[in-house]
């Protein structure tokens, strides 16, 4: 999320860098994904990134009570994980189906 005062690519790299410990340069903005998860209403913006750097993850006590745990996957990898979104609680089941249709469309962009 955006703090306040924050721009957009200043909370993309604080919030890669505490999700995942990875410095990284914001490139253009790729995709905006508007929905509603149960009775809220979200809108997430994806934005393309080159890593530059390592730093520390700083998971929420939430993120790790729910077992997050960082790591990188190759992009085939990722979809075939968020692919089963179906298979997932409906709390789950909307996350899942974001990043699939994100990185399905980001291969489709590149091709």
């Amino acid at each position: 999320g955006v703090m306040a005062g924050e721009e957009s690519k200043e909370a993309v790299m604080r919030e890669v860098l505490e999700e995942t410990g990875l410095v990284v340069d914001v490139g253009e903005h790729f995709i905006t994904i508007k929905e509603y998860v149960f009775s809220e209403f979200y809108i997430s913006h994806y934005f393309l990134c080159q890593v530059k750097g390592k730093g520390e993850a700083s998971l929420t006590p939430t993120e790790i009570d729910h077992g997050m745990e960082p790591r990188w996957v190759d992009i085939e990898k990722a979809i075939d994980i968020f692919s089963h979104y179906s298979e997932k609680t409906p709390d789950h089941e909307s996350l899942y189906l974001r990043e699939y249709t994100v990185l399905n469309k980001y291969l489709k962009a590149v091709e």
